[in-house]
């Protein structure tokens, strides 16, 4: 009985320790995003689009 109980909380411990590896890899993956040039490249085409879409808009 006492080494069912020691499964269950190694299983449970495991589930932890995933959950933990993808988030962090989540938000490493958020923090490249926002660091890498592509993601500079394509804020600045959106703020392009935003100037001529309000260019238009005002005429």
């Amino acid at each position: 009985m006492l080494s069912n109980d020691k499964a269950a909380r190694e299983v449970k411990y495991m589930k932890v320790i995933i959950g933990s590896i993808i988030l962090l890899v989540i938000i490493g993956f958020g923090l490249w995003l926002m660091l890498s040039p592509f993601f500079k490249k394509v804020g600045s085409g959106a703020s392009k689009f935003k100037k001529s879409w309000e260019e238009d808009r005002d005429e």
